[in-house]
């Protein structure tokens, strides 16, 4: 999607596609990984401050995993 003007009219387009597309695996040359789809379905249900909560257990995850 990188370089496609359709991307200008959609608000949050990443975060929409990696809802809404269940096996995505890479958009726009960087992987999906199921933080990314935490963090995501966690914006769409509570927005922003419901996706920064999320972005913080996936960082701590990733420290003590």
């Amino acid at each position: 999607m990188y370089g496609n003007d359709v991307i200008r009219n959609i608000r949050n387009y990443r975060k929409l596609l990696i809802m809404e597309i269940e096996g995505l695996r890479y958009l726009d040359e960087r992987p999906v990984s199921e933080g990314d789809r935490r963090k995501a379905k966690a914006f769409f249900e509570g927005g922003i401050e419901a996706e920064r909560k999320v972005n913080l257990e996936v960082q701590n995850e990733r420290i003590f995993a």
